[in-house]
C-alpha cells in the first residue's frame, strides 16, 4: 500500500494575473465554454463563489447571527442571472431573506436571466418587477446585492438603472458586487454615470485593471476572484499564450 508521504508533492508556483482588460475577460470566458463549460455551468459556479463570499463576510460583520434582508439588483443580462442564481443558493438560509429586484421583465424567455427568475420564483423566491419598487419602504438589517451590470459595461449609466444606484436606501447598507461594482469602467476605473460602492467584489478569473484605477479602489472593496472550478494556472497560461 502507498503511504501517504509517496503522495506528497510540492506546491505548484502559480502566478496569477495581476489585472485583465475587459476585452480578456469576456474572450476568456468564450474560452471556458469553447471547452466544454456551457453558460450555465459557469453561471452556478461564479453563484456560489460569490454566495460563499457574501456569507463570509456578512459573519465578520455581524457575530450575533442576526437576520439580513437581501436585495438583489438583477440587470437585464447574464450578470443579472448571476445574481438571481445567487439569491436561489440563498433560499432556506435561517438568517438570510433574499429578494430579487428587476426594472425590466426578462426577453427573451429563453434567456438564461428568465430561465433562471423561473426557477427563482418556482421555488417560492420573491421578485419585486419594476420602477415602483424604487418608491418601496426598504427593511431594516439591509444587503445589496449589486447584480446590474459587469465587465462589459462600456457606457453611462442613466433613466432608471441610475435611480436605482443612486437610492438613498442603499447608504449605509453593505453591498456585494458580483463581477465588478455596476458603473465602474473595467479598463479605465473611470465612472461611467454612477456607481454603487461596495464593500466585497467577487470577479471571475481575475482583477481588472480598472480595479486599481481611478475610482476602482474606492469602489472595489475587498476583491475575491472566482476561478469558475478552473485552476489558476489554466487562466495564467491563458493569459501568457494570448497576450
Amino acid at each position: 500500500m502507498a503511504k501517504t508521504s509517496d503522495f506528497h508533492r510540492e506546491p505548484l508556483s502559480i502566478h496569477r494575473p495581476t489585472t485583465w482588460s475587459r476585452a480578456q475577460c469576456q474572450a476568456f470566458d468564450s474560452h471556458l465554454q469553447h471547452l466544454g463549460l456551457s453558460a450555465v455551468v459557469l453561471m452556478e459556479l461564479a453563484a456560489k463563489g460569490a454566495h460563499d463570499l457574501l456569507l463570509e463576510g456578512l459573519a465578520k460583520l455581524n457575530s450575533r447571527s442576526e437576520a439580513w434582508n437581501c436585495l438583489v439588483l438583477a440587470g437585464p443580462g447574464n450578470n443579472g442571472a448571476d445574481g438571481v442564481a445567487l439569491a436561489r443558493q440563498l433560499l432556506g438560509h435561517p438568517n438570510i431573506l433574499p429578494v430579487v429586484w428587476l426594472l425590466r421583465q426578462p426577453e427573451p424567455s429563453t434567456s438564461l436571466l428568465a430561465h433562471q427568475c423561473q426557477i427563482f420564483e418556482k421555488l417560492g423566491g420573491e421578485i419585486w418587477l419594476g420602477e415602483p419598487a424604487l418608491k418601496r419602504d426598504f427593511p431594516d438589517q439591509l444587503v445589496v446585492v449589486d447584480a446590474l451590470f459587469g465587465v462589459g459595461l462600456d457606457r453611462p449609466i442613466v433613466g432608471p438603472y441610475q435611480q436605482v444606484l443612486q437610492n438613498p436606501n442603499f447608504a449605509g447598507a453593505p453591498v456585494l458586487a458580483i463581477d465588478q461594482p455596476s458603473g465602474l469602467d473595467a479598463d479605465t476605473g473611470a465612472i461611467l454615470g454612477t456607481a454603487l460602492p461596495a464593500r466585497w467584489t467577487a470577479c471571475f478569473a481575475a482583477p481588472r485593471i480598472g480595479f486599481t484605477r481611478g475610482h476602482g479602489p474606492q469602489l472595489c472593496g475587498e476583491v475575491q476572484v472566482v476561478d469558475l472550478g478552473v485552476q489558476p494556472a489554466v487562466a495564467a497560461t491563458w493569459a501568457r499564450d494570448t497576450s
